[in-house]
């Protein structure tokens, strides 16, 4: 597989809606395994394809010890229902250096596919509810600072431009 990088904003790709997939091939696999090793390799705890700059519904989570016995391969993704609001501190990979509080939903119920072509259901609450709604977001090509007021992005933006230069 070609060498794989995270796209820092403003790269336009990350908002850039994902496409569905409609079969699990070796491609998808392999995506999916290079993404668990560039999300590990950042020290992250989830990426979307499109921050690898793949335009597929692909999401993986992990760095999780405490929450998860093992990374999840989020195929597909889709949030069914959701409960009440938390808003906590959310950084994201493809802003480093910066974070903010986002307003998120507290549980969610979601469906994916997994690698072996399964239809999963998960219900996630509290930190992974969080980190799956960000990678979800990712896919439809909403970054955190969407949720910001638009003072506070402009704020966390002119933060994240003195932590980082975008590179182009």
């Amino acid at each position: 597989m070609e060498d794989l990088r995270i796209h820092c904003f403003p790269d336009k790709v990350l908002k850039q809606k994902a496409g569905k997939i409609t079969r699990i091939d070796n491609t998808v696999k392999e995506l999916s395994e290079k993404m668990l090793e560039i999300m590990k390799g950042a020290s992250g705890i989830g990426l979307a394809s499109n921050q690898v700059g793949k335009l597929f519904r692909l999401a993986v989570i992990g760095n999780l010890p405490d929450i998860l016995d093992e990374p999840l391969i989020l195929i597909n993704p889709e949030i069914n229902d959701s409960e009440g609001w938390t808003t906590q501190d959310e950084g994201c990979l493809s802003f480093p250096g910066v974070s903010a509080a986002v307003r998120r939903r507290v549980k969610i119920y979601a469906t994916f596919w997994n690698l072996k072509e399964e239809e999963m259901k998960i219900e996630a609450q509290g930190f992974l509810a969080r980190a799956i709604q960000h990678e979800l977001d990712h896919l439809d090509g909403i970054l955190y600072p969407d949720h910001l007021s638009f003072l506070s992005r402009q704020l966390l933006l002119r933060k994240y431009g003195k932590k980082k230069a975008p590179s182009f």
